[in-house]
């Protein structure tokens, strides 16, 4: 941890709550990072598994899956969330699992009625982390449903996934954000 000087935890298809030898490791790396004051940054899964290092119940959700453009309404916004216009932003998605908890110490930034704990601060602990996937184009999050097109997903929820990505999602502005906020709080 001596020579980290921040922590991105990406997506997976695996879930936190899944029975895999690297997943306590890394819980208490994360934990560990957490108490170094080291900044992470969580998306997708990366947002569940922070939530669960830091003691949130995460599970794979009753609403089924979450796909297509999801807009979140913002509930707290911390100084390093600049240039938001209005109180909502949108992101591309595609997870079953989610965080149903909030960890001691931290605030939800943003939610939707699908997602509650959609993107969350955790006050203390430098770290954020998001649901949604900026780092995923619209192109990219409809080649993904389209791999599971007529498998997991039905060929109408793929096509209503991908159509409501026609409108732009704001992947840049949640990128200057993520900058933003490891700029902030760089040791």
């Amino acid at each position: 941890l001596d020579t980290v000087e921040a922590v991105l935890v990406t997506g997976s298809a695996a879930g936190v709550y899944e029975d895999h030898e690297w997943m306590a490791p890394l819980f208490d790396f994360i934990r560990r990072a957490g108490d170094a004051k080291i900044p992470q940054i969580g998306v997708c899964f990366g947002h569940q598994a922070i939530a669960a290092a830091m003691g949130a119940r995460v599970e794979k959700s009753d609403k089924g899956w979450g796909l297509g453009r999801h807009i979140y309404d913002v509930c707290h916004q911390p100084d390093w969330m600049t240039g938001l216009n209005g109180k909502t932003f949108s992101l591309g998605v595609s997870h079953q699992d989610q965080v149903l908890s909030l960890p001691d110490g931290a605030k939800v930034v943003a939610r939707s009625d699908f997602t509650p704990f959609a993107a969350l601060d955790y006050g203390d602990t430098p770290a954020i982390s998001f649901q949604g996937h900026p780092e995923f184009s619209s192109g990219f999050c409809c080649a993904l449903y389209n791999v599971r097109r007529g498998t997991a997903f039905s060929a109408e929820r793929v096509d209503e996934a991908c159509d409501s990505l026609e409108v732009p999602v704001d992947n840049a502005l949640v990128g200057r954000w993520m900058a933003q906020f490891l700029s902030q709080s760089a040791r």
